[in-house]
C-alpha cells in the first residue's frame, strides 16, 4: 500500500537533490583543503587564525579602553 503512495510522489527528488548539493559541498571543501592549503606560510597563518590578537580591536566596544 505505501509503496503505491510513495510511487506517484512527486517529492521523491528532494532528498536526492539535497544529498547532491551536500556531496558537491562536501568535495569542493575536501578539495580546497587538500590541494588550496599546499603552502606552509598560508597554512601557517590559518592555523593561528583563533590566537591572533591582531585584530582585536575591532571586537572592543567604542570607548571601551583595552584590557593590559
Amino acid at each position: 500500500m505505501f509503496q503505491d503512495f510513495f510511487a506517484r510522489s512527486e517529492l521523491l527528488i528532494l532528498p536526492l537533490v539535497s544529498l547532491g548539493i551536500f556531496f558537491v559541498t562536501f568535495m569542493l571543501v575536501l578539495t580546497h583543503v587538500v590541494f588550496g592549503l599546499r603552502k606552509k606560510e598560508l597554512l601557517t597563518h590559518v592555523s593561528m587564525l583563533p590566537l591572533d590578537d591582531e585584530d582585536e580591536a575591532h571586537f572592543r566596544v567604542e570607548g571601551e579602553e583595552a584590557a593590559s
